[in-house]
């Protein structure tokens, strides 16, 4: 007969070695796995206005993000329109091309001021983005900014 503390250690090596089955099998990549950028990546922009007060991008409005590994699977292709008086409308979609999720910073540079934007998780394959409004100077007839996309 064999003893009772002998047959309960047996049996919970046993428990533990059914439950890391999954694991040893498995990969959590893809589970778990958020990548992000390993530098970030910035595009200058311009704005101008028509005479009718319509706003005009300068410059390649798509983002891509070049070399870097993680992100150069990510694309962005701002949009503007005049929502009112001294009110600029600006939409920044984030498009994941690659075949992990991504999530990482986004951010807005105009002037001297970072305006932080919320995308958010970005799946494989799909687009997410975000609109906001700018608040212009009255007589404001241009202005410069950056596309930030970073780690």
């Amino acid at each position: 007969m064999v003893p009772l503390l002998l047959r309960l250690r047996v049996a919970l090596v046993a428990l533990f070695g059914v439950l890391l089955i999954p694991i040893g099998f498995s990969s959590m990549r893809g589970l778990t796995h958020i990548v992000s950028c390993s530098a970030e990546i910035s595009k200058p922009f311009e704005v101008t206005f028509d005479a009718n007060g319509t706003p005009l991008l300068t410059g390649s409005s798509v983002v891509e993000a070049g070399t870097d590994p993680v992100c150069r699977s990510l694309r962005s292709d701002l949009s503007l329109r005049t929502v009112g008086p001294n009110r600029v409308e600006v939409t920044v979609p984030i498009t994941n091309e690659g075949t992990d999720a991504w999530q990482g910073t986004v951010a807005l540079m105009v002037g001297e001021v970072e305006i932080p934007i919320r995308i958010g998780l970005v799946p494989p394959g799909e687009t997410r983005s975000e609109t906001l409004v700018l608040n212009l100077p009255a007589g404001v007839t241009g202005f410069s900014g950056e596309l930030l996309i970073g780690p």
